[in-house]
């Protein structure tokens, strides 16, 4: 079944002329008086043959001039055909039309004659151009969230085609379930009896498989046109993350960060410059040579020459889509690394070299500050401005001082813990690990025939950046004894030749904890005998520091950036140093509430300059600030007064896969029926028209018209040929 309509209706009077054929006709009819004549009674049945093919012949002529007339008529009102046969008249109900215009940043891919958004711009623009008087319109932009420029839909098309001249792409992703939904939700609220919904992108990625199981039943009547815009194809490759150290940085040593990039052309290689800055200085470059669809991580290694939160770009050759051209990253950078070692009497579980390799110089400059306190005298005041605390072997605890380690290693503390002693290790079990989470200690081993070594050392997580010299060193210290563990939920770092656990890693909170199955001592083993004792110290405590307070350092466009600030407290504090009042930040302390003495102003600058001031609430001796106008990419600089902290805001590199996803989709996918892909070159306003009255068919008509008329011809030449009757 079909609706048939009409554009020009009043055409259709001039179907009346169809009688003018049948009026001439029948004038035209002679009434001729019979004579019978003897002679030629014979030849009457021969002439009344002929007389009906005549007869025959002139009805044809006659019903071939009707349709000509009938049908020239049809074609001048221009029928339309749609859905099922119900109006008989052209549909001149008004319209609530919709606008969905994709600004996520990959429509600022720039093309020969401007940007993709320009595109869809311009094509909007002509849609405007195709409404009727009366039709109501509204503007959506939709990136990572739906935005409507109008409460309700506005008949001043005029206003809506400011909005499109103001309008500019985001630096957000796509979220298409929560546009569309948005933007079906607006239109069921219209009062005009037609909807229509015309979405404007370049349709780059994909709806995704979670998809609201309501959207098809919020299509109801709404017809649905897909406009897609683009520019030419290129070969996009994008900076798609910077890989810091998970541990501390310590100012003037190396660290090494990882830049991926990829590319997006999935049957073109693609050449890659990549340039580091840190702190606005040139560190470092390389030239990528990329595969086909390939992705790569090109290492670099970094000095700083300043302790601070230290803000860093990784910049490549611009592309026609330079959003995804740069990465922004912080990488904090400390003075010197503040480490607490408790200890018990005498040095059975290896306090002594444990404490040789983190301090090796007891004067003058080094890049780890030891307070070195016997396990009896411990307590929480022993913390403060501490980032790592490591605990002998051979030291007993209380129920007391384990839940202040635990409580340290929740606020985003590192803890190292060495085993290998019997009379510790039921204690540690019940009172320590049992609050840290799983992992356990099952017994201690003595080894009464050969020993154990450390198996399949790669460089790579704690031991990056060792050659394989030094880990063939590793491998040849011989373990006598050491402790069963029973990791859990930890990690496995290292293990025994034997398969066991020689090192568990795992996470508490905002902190993390190490399990060394060994104690530091030369009875089990002989490992602070080895040249690589101390490294494995140092990175050990190095990579349980973490960065600033555990905390969050870079987030994507439109995230809500957190960040935790320390504060000195006024009473009892004031002469606290500001190297340990910044040390609190990386370990976390809380003093149970306590508040600042005073009111702090704390402002941000945005990437573009702009200083806005930023509430915050306080948490024990920290200030948590929250900010959330995160909608441009770059460095985001909080600031009290003296002191600057950095979060990066980068775009979702998700958008730079510009491929276009399947358009049946929005059928198949949602349930929809009837969308319907619009030529953004050439058929906007058409398909505006058609999509209201249906597909025309006068052409047909007309065609059909020149065929009736030849066979009219045909006919009437023949008819003139043959002889009188």
């Amino acid at each position: 079944m079909f609706d048939l309509t009409f554009l020009n209706a009043l055409f259709l009077a001039g179907l009346a002329a169809g009688i003018v054929p049948i009026v001439i006709h029948l004038l035209q009819r002679r009434r001729l008086k019979r004579v019978e004549f003897s002679d030629l009674r014979f030849l009457a049945p021969l002439n009344q043959q002929r007389m009906r093919s005549l007869n025959l012949r002139r009805l044809l002529l006659l019903l071939l001039r009707v349709l000509i007339i009938l049908l020239t008529a049809f074609a001048m009102a221009r029928p339309s055909v749609r859905g099922s046969l119900s109006k008989l008249l052209p549909a001149q109900a008004r319209s609530t039309v919709l606008l969905l215009m994709d600004t996520s940043y990959s429509m600022r891919t720039e093309g020969e004659a401007g940007t993709a958004f320009d595109a869809a711009r311009a094509a909007a623009g002509t849609l405007l151009a195709a409404l009727e008087p009366g039709d109501a319109v509204h503007v959506m932009t939709f990136d990572d969230a739906p935005r409507s420029a109008f409460d309700t839909a506005v008949h001043d098309f005029e206003l809506a085609r400011q909005q499109l001249t103001d309008m500019r792409p985001s630096h957000g992703n796509t979220a298409w379930p929560e546009a569309l939904r948005a933007a079906l939700t607006m239109l069921s609220e219209s009062n005009e009896p037609n909807a229509e919904m015309y979405v404007f992108s370049d349709f780059a990625g994909t709806l995704g498989d979670s998809l609201p199981a309501d959207l098809p039943a919020l299509q109801g009547d709404t017809r649905i046109g897909l406009v897609p815009v683009g520019v030419e194809s290129f070969v996009n490759v994008s900076v798609d993350a910077v890989r810091v150290p998970a541990g501390a940085v310590l100012l003037e040593e190396p660290a090494r960060i990882g830049v991926t990039v990829r590319n997006h052309a999935a049957d073109v290689p693609a050449d890659c410059a990549l340039q580091v800055e840190l702190a606005g200085e040139p560190k470092a470059e390389a030239s990528l040579r990329l595969g086909a669809a390939a992705q790569q991580t090109q290492e670099f290694t970094l000095v700083a020459t300043r302790a601070d939160q230290l803000a860093g770009t990784v910049r490549k050759r611009a592309d026609r889509l330079p959003e995804d051209d740069v990465r922004y990253f912080v990488l904090p950078v400390l003075a010197q690394l503040r480490v607490l070692m408790v200890a018990a009497e005498g040095n059975a579980g290896g306090s002594f070299f444990v404490a040789r390799a983190l301090a090796p110089m007891r004067t003058g400059k080094s890049r780890v500050s030891l307070l070195e306190v016997p396990a009896p005298r411990f307590s929480s005041n022993d913390l403060e401005g501490v980032q790592v605390a490591v605990v002998a072997s051979d030291a007993h605890l209380t129920d007391g001082q384990s839940q202040i380690l635990a409580d340290f290693v929740q606020d985003g503390g590192g803890l190292v813990l060495w085993s290998g002693q019997r009379d510790t290790a039921e204690e540690r079990n019940r009172g320590l690990l049992a609050r840290l989470g799983d992992l356990r200690l099952r017994g201690v081993v003595q080894q009464q025939q050969g020993h154990l070594s450390l198996a399949d050392l790669r460089p790579s997580g704690l031991l990056t950046g060792f050659d394989p010299a030094e880990l063939r060193v590793l491998e040849s210290v011989r373990f006598t004894r050491y402790a069963e563990l029973a990791p859990g939920a930890a990690r496995t770092l290292l293990r025994f030749s034997g398969g066991q656990t020689a090192l568990a890693v795992g996470d508490h909170g905002d902190g993390k904890f190490a399990v060394f199955a060994f104690d530091a001592g030369t009875e089990g083993s002989d490992l602070a005998l080895s040249s690589m004792f101390l490294p494995l110290v140092h990175r050990t405590v190095v990579e349980l520091a973490g960065e600033t307070g555990r905390q969050r350092l870079d987030y994507d466009v439109g995230d809500r950036i957190e960040v935790q600030v320390p504060i000195v407290s006024g009473a009892g504090q004031a002469g606290t140093p500001p190297e340990t009042e910044e040390r609190w930040a990386q370990a976390g302390v809380s003093d149970g509430g306590a508040r600042p003495a005073g009111e702090r102003n704390f402002v941000v600058t945005t990437p573009d300059g702009r200083q806005e001031a930023v509430e915050a609430r306080y948490v024990g001796r920290r200030a948590v600030l929250a900010y959330a106008a995160t909608q441009q990419p770059g460095h985001y600089r909080f600031h009290d007064g003296g002191r600057e902290f950095v979060r990066a805001v980068n775009v979702d590199v998700r958008e730079s896969d510009l491929r276009r996803m399947e358009l049946g989709d929005f059928e198949s996918k949602l349930g929809w029926k009837g969308v319907e892909i619009v030529d953004n070159t050439a058929g906007i306003a058409r398909h505006v028209r058609e999509a209201r009255h249906g597909k025309e068919l006068y052409k047909l008509v007309v065609a059909l018209v020149l065929l009736l008329l030849t066979l009219e011809l045909f006919l009437a030449r023949a008819a003139r040929q043959a002889p009188p009757a």
